[in-house]
């Protein structure tokens, strides 16, 4: 859950500093250079000030007792790892999870204005799909906490098949409506992806490589 707070963070700061930025590099009194200037200052400032509170674990931390056998892999090197099916199916369902979100993000407004949204809704809508990805980030560590990791995996791949499938029904009917719920579907699925893709490697494959 802390992992997903993090990175709901992350989904929340393309949302805040995109907007900003794009202000700012738009002011001709400010301009491209100085903006990138003021985002490296911040960054610095926060990576010093939060280098100094967080420490390394002065003994291993347990693996959750949710994890079942996968909590007792044993590290393997990136060669044996190349060599597993679990790697290759993670490698591939990960693959096409990344696939829906960056392409939902990619071309979110005009999917939006192609589906019947006005301009204006459509800039709207694609900050509603960054708080969903961001959101999504959240639950996932919840539900990892709360339930199994085959039930994350499962509630993950629905949300991961859904999405799409909404997402052809808004370009057949071009309905507004079901073309924002496929929007908001591909961030939230795409939100699901981060919190646990560090876990999956940790579980399977160990954590000294």
């Amino acid at each position: 859950l802390s992992s997903g707070i993090m990175l709901m963070c992350f989904g929340f700061s393309t949302l805040i500093f995109g907007s900003l930025a794009g202000s700012l590099i738009a002011d001709p009194g400010f301009g491209w250079r100085k903006t990138y200037v003021l985002l490296g200052a911040v960054m610095a400032i926060v990576v010093f000030v939060f280098g100094l509170i967080v420490k390394r674990p002065s003994s291993p931390v347990a693996a959750p007792s949710n994890t079942n056998a996968a909590s007792s892999a044993s590290d393997k090197t990136a060669g044996q790892m190349l060599k597993t099916l679990t790697f290759w199916k993670l490698f591939i369902a990960l693959t096409l999870l990344a696939s829906i979100g960056n392409v939902a993000i990619s071309f979110a407004k005009d999917f939006a204005v192609f589906t019947g949204s006005a301009d204006e809704t459509a800039i709207t809508i694609v900050g509603i799909l960054s708080v969903c990805n961001g959101l999504a980030r959240i639950c996932a560590g919840a539900i990892y906490d709360r339930f199994s990791l085959p039930k994350t995996q499962w509630f993950i791949t629905v949300c991961m098949v859904i999405a799409p499938v909404f997402g052809i029904m808004a370009v057949i009917t071009q309905a507004q409506f079901v073309g924002i719920i496929a929007l908001l579907l591909c961030g939230f699925s795409y939100g699901l992806c981060p919190t646990t893709s560090a876990v999956y490697s940790k579980l399977f494959f160990g954590e000294k490589n």
